[in-house]
């Protein structure tokens, strides 16, 4: 029997859950020794064969690397994770839309399939090293030579681009304490969702524009793949009711109905009780 609280198509990794739950129980159950990234690995092999998602391993990791009051910064060229402390101050609100979740439709295969085309572009005109992956890109490289590229493959193509530089500015802005900051990143990540790699939508956006005229929200992004789901709010833990209020409103205002607000703190990932 499983049990569970993870809103079924609210884009918060039920899936990844559901799977590495099941591995550490068949794992505990047959006595095999497995290390966590080996266990994503198969969580992932699921997705692909079963579901027939395309995915990476970005949820099955963080299911299993999960540290209470901690971020996960995964390298995934190396599977290397670390947990990056998030701070006792804030907390995250995650904000369902009515839009349903779903990447099995194609779109984010043909999204991951353009990534992988630009960075075989990438791999032949630069003039440096073995380019492998969007993340031996920069930004100043991708301007100077998106012209090579359809319009739809370079917009595609940016958005991974710009997520790796995030990603390493908002672990060192962590690291001061810079919460704002980090906030800002989070903005910036889900205008290039909106505008390049197009895998927002309508309620999405409403609830992060109307959260960013909220003070007490310091950032917000679409969460995990997109294509409808769940925002994530980086919020002041002691607004939170005020700030559920107004998101609220204001979505039902638009879409007629009301969005689900929960405030969650990181926790230790999945473990056997």
């Amino acid at each position: 029997m499983f049990l569970g609280n993870i809103p079924l198509g609210a884009g918060l990794s039920s899936s990844a859950a559901l799977e590495m739950g099941t591995v550490l129980a068949l794992a505990k159950l047959y006595g095999i020794e497995k290390d966590k990234t080996t266990m994503a690995k198969i969580g992932q092999k699921a997705e692909h064969t079963f579901a027939g998602c395309p995915c990476g391993l970005l949820d099955q990791a963080s299911s299993l690397y999960g540290k209470e009051g901690a971020l996960v910064k995964s390298d995934f060229r190396y599977c290397q994770f670390e947990n990056v402390d998030l701070g006792p101050t804030v907390a995250f609100m995650m904000v369902k839309s009515n839009a349903k979740h779903a990447l099995v439709d194609g779109a984010y295969a043909s999204r991951r399939q353009a990534c992988e085309d630009a960075a075989k572009y990438f791999a032949g005109v630069l003039k440096k090293g073995n380019v492998t992956h969007l993340r031996d890109v920069t930004m100043a490289e991708w301007v100077l030579y998106r012209g090579g590229l359809s319009e739809t493959t370079a917009k595609r193509a940016v958005h991974p681009i710009g997520e790796d530089e995030r990603v390493l500015q908002g672990a060192a802005l962590l690291d001061k304490g810079d919460l704002k900051g980090f906030g800002a990143l989070m903005y910036d990540s889900h205008e290039s969702s909106r505008n390049w790699f197009e895998n927002s939508c309508e309620e999405l956006d409403a609830i992060v524009d109307a959260a960013k005229a909220i003070p007490e929200v310091y950032g917000a992004r679409l969460s995990g793949g997109g294509f409808g789901g769940s925002c994530c709010l980086l919020v002041d833990p002691a607004a939170a009711d005020a700030i559920s209020a107004k998101i609220t409103k204001e979505y039902k205002a638009k879409f007629g109905d009301e969005p689900t607000c929960s405030v969650i703190q990181p926790s230790d990932g999945a473990h056997l009780v």
